[in-house]
């Protein structure tokens, strides 16, 4: 059995390290995405009075979010004021609508008191630092257990333990835990995609992106490894592969018809890919509004995949191992990449949606490597 080379194994720890002490220092106050802000802004003040909550609720840890203009439409959906907020947030339904119900069952003998907006917002909060907690123990269990065996074979268990920890230790995971975002839930959505493609399971990974798109619409960047493994499979027939493949999209556009009326309208700033189809309104933010332009997108996208990225093209070229899955993984990234910076503002933890699959890849060439 032929082992990773010791110089192998010391870049990739230096990778490792060096990409969480980045990620700790700069995930919290990144000059120009920062996870906190100062105090809430005049627009907490407007919600509140449209809930209605009560203006000390301003002072809560939510609104120093300085994406909060995301997170209280999660808010407001959960509370069942889906008529205050609009699309895109209304078509990512799964999380809030589940935080929700929990959450008024559990202050059902609250209904009646004058401050039960304040109660339930409060409540919905902590049901949200427990699912984060949740989530941040599976992107570490969902790899652990798919490649528990590996984990334990002495050659490469501390190259495995902390390729792994970037799933979770990175800026995307470290900049929303405090907060009622969809971001540590689509994470997890990837990291058990992940799982399904490298075991090549279209069922399961078709399931989960059907489910995936009442979470975030990013989802159906996951069609690129499900049609993989329907091209590559040869042992069903063509209307099987034409249904499995499809239908996601026929629920995507289904879906958001239901819920807004609107067909093509995804809700981005009024991107409409009927309508006006080259109107990216992301684009030219990223491009000509922000400080620093294209290359501040650029940097911020290295911060969040740069080092597992490194990693992953670093270990395809001295092992040459598994290129189709490694072209899938890459296509998948690349394709979050250019959908962030024509479609989304947040770059940091948007980007690190990609994440799973980039340390999937490293885990599953490392132990096939280990088989050989």
């Amino acid at each position: 059995m032929e082992s990773l080379k010791r110089k192998h194994k010391i870049i990739i720890f230096l990778l490792s390290i060096i990409s969480f002490s980045l990620s700790i220092t700069i995930s919290s106050n990144y000059t120009f995405e920062p996870a906190f802000v100062k105090k809430a802004d005049l627009n907490c003040y407007d919600y509140n009075k449209k809930i209605p909550l009560s203006d000390k609720m301003c002072d809560h840890r939510e609104f120093l979010n300085s994406s909060s203009g995301d997170s209280i439409h999660y808010f407001m959906i959960a509370m069942g004021k889906d008529d205050l907020s609009h699309i895109p947030y209304t078509y990512r339904l799964l999380v809030p609508k589940s935080l929700g119900l929990i959450s008024k069952i559990s202050l059902s003998d609250k209904i009646n008191d004058s401050n039960y907006n304040d109660l339930l917002f409060k409540r919905i909060s902590q049901f949200v630092r427990l699912l984060n907690f949740v989530s941040c123990f599976l992107l570490i269990f969902i790899p652990f257990y798919h490649f528990k065996e590996h984990f334990y074979e002495k050659n490469l268990s501390s190259i495995f333990y902390l390729i792994t920890l970037m799933n979770v230790v990175n800026i995307g995971v470290l900049m929303t835990v405090p907060f009622f975002m969809l971001d540590i839930p689509t994470y997890v959505l990837f990291t058990l995609a992940a799982s399904l493609f490298f075991r090549k399971k279209i069922l399961g990974l078709f399931i989960l992106i059907c489910i995936g798109i009442f979470l975030k619409q990013i989802v159906m960047v996951l069609l690129i490894p499900l049609w993989y493994l329907i091209l590559r499979n040869t042992k069903q027939n063509l209307l099987t592969k034409t249904f499995v493949g499809f239908f996601p999209v026929v629920l995507f556009l289904t879906s958001r018809y239901l819920i807004s009326g609107e067909l093509t309208n995804q809700g981005q700033l009024g991107y409409d890919f009927a309508k006006n189809p080259f109107e990216f309104h992301y684009l030219k933010v990223h491009l000509f509004n922000e400080h620093g332009g294209i290359f501040n997108f650029l940097a911020r996208v290295f911060f969040s995949i740069g080092f597992i990225s490194i990693i992953t093209i670093y270990l395809y070229f001295i092992l040459k191992r598994n290129t189709e899955f490694f072209l899938v993984v890459i296509l998948l990234s690349i394709s979050i990449v250019t959908l962030n910076l024509l479609l989304a503002s947040g770059v940091l933890r948007v980007v690190q949606v990609a994440s799973p699959f980039l340390v999937f890849y490293c885990l599953h060439v490392l132990s096939a490597k280990e088989a050989t």
